[in-house]
């Protein structure tokens, strides 16, 4: 199941909820839309899928990590990737840097109206 467009790591639309929509986030595999302030790079796909107690995605490399959760709280190990590096389009690399940083830090999470955000320290 894919839901498109994304928001992640932006302010979510709507009334946000959290825990018991859990189910509505899992196994579905979210895009970015959005980082901090500044619209995804098109032709630079991100993806990131919620598995039972593992997230995993594909930027210009793939990527996983353990993660934990209750309710709102969530809780990311350290994130790996693979190692290609390959800056098509420009600018790719350093938005996958950039995300899987802020991937790596986020303690937060919100669902509403089909839009996802993830955040750190209560930064969007």
């Amino acid at each position: 199941m894919r839901f498109a467009p994304l928001l992640l790591l932006v302010a979510a639309c709507g009334s946000p909820t959290s825990g018991e929509r859990w189910d509505e986030v899992q196994g579905v595999e979210w895009i970015l839309w959005k980082i901090e302030d500044k619209p995804a790079l098109e032709g630079a796909e991100i993806s990131l899928t919620f598995g039972t107690g593992r997230l995993y995605g594909e930027a210009v490399n793939r990527y996983g990590a353990a993660y934990s959760r209750a309710d709102d709280v969530l809780t990311i190990e350290p994130v790996g990737a693979t190692k290609k590096h390959i800056d098509e389009p420009p600018g790719a690399m350093e938005q996958e840097g950039r995300y899987l940083k802020l991937l790596g830090e986020a303690d937060e999470w919100t669902y509403g109206h089909g839009w996802m955000t993830l955040k750190s320290g209560g930064r969007t």
